[in-house]
Protein backbone atom coordinates (compact mmCIF):
# COMPACT_ATOMS: atom_id res chain seq x y z
CA UNK A 1 0.00 0.00 0.00
CA UNK A 2 1.59 3.03 -1.17
CA UNK A 3 1.54 6.00 1.68
CA UNK A 4 1.31 3.75 4.59
CA UNK A 5 2.65 6.44 6.90
CA UNK A 6 -0.20 9.15 5.35
CA UNK A 7 -3.22 7.21 6.02
CA UNK A 8 -2.14 5.85 9.35
CA UNK A 9 -1.25 10.13 10.50
CA UNK A 10 -5.27 10.31 8.90
CA UNK A 11 -6.55 7.16 11.07
CA UNK A 12 -4.95 8.84 13.82
CA UNK A 13 -6.69 12.18 13.90
CA UNK A 14 -10.14 10.27 13.23
CA UNK A 15 -9.25 8.16 16.41
CA UNK A 16 -8.73 11.16 18.60
CA UNK A 17 -11.78 12.78 17.38
CA UNK A 18 -13.93 10.05 18.26
CA UNK A 19 -12.07 9.72 21.47
CA UNK A 20 -12.88 13.22 22.58
CA UNK A 21 -16.40 12.25 21.68
CA UNK A 22 -16.00 9.83 24.40
CA UNK A 23 -14.74 6.89 23.68
CA UNK A 24 -11.77 4.69 24.42
CA UNK A 25 -9.89 2.12 22.99
CA UNK A 26 -9.49 -1.53 24.02
CA UNK A 27 -7.15 -2.77 21.28
CA UNK A 28 -4.48 -0.76 19.19
CA UNK A 29 -4.85 0.06 15.62
CA UNK A 30 -3.12 -2.96 13.62
CA UNK A 31 -2.40 -2.89 9.92
CA UNK A 32 -4.51 -6.05 8.05
CA UNK A 33 -3.25 -5.72 4.47
CA UNK A 34 -4.68 -2.55 3.26
CA UNK A 35 -6.73 -2.22 5.97
CA UNK A 36 -6.32 -0.56 9.95
CA UNK A 37 -8.40 -2.06 12.50
CA UNK A 38 -9.39 -1.04 15.73
CA UNK A 39 -11.66 -1.98 18.90
CA UNK A 40 -13.09 0.95 20.37
CA UNK A 41 -16.21 1.28 23.10
CA UNK A 42 -17.71 4.05 24.97
CA UNK A 43 -16.17 5.33 28.03
CA UNK A 44 -19.15 3.88 30.96
CA UNK A 45 -18.28 7.26 33.17
CA UNK A 46 -18.97 9.48 31.10
CA UNK A 47 -22.03 7.24 29.79
CA UNK A 48 -23.46 7.06 33.17
CA UNK A 49 -23.27 10.91 33.49
CA UNK A 50 -25.09 11.25 30.46
CA UNK A 51 -27.67 8.80 32.20
CA UNK A 52 -28.15 10.33 35.17
CA UNK A 53 -28.31 14.27 33.57
CA UNK A 54 -31.47 12.72 31.09
CA UNK A 55 -32.74 10.60 33.93
CA UNK A 56 -32.63 7.51 32.40
CA UNK A 57 -32.31 3.77 33.82
CA UNK A 58 -29.20 2.00 33.91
Amino acid sequence: MAYKDVGKAKFNAILKQVEDLGAVKEADPKMMGNRIIVIMAPDKKLLQKYKEKKGLKT
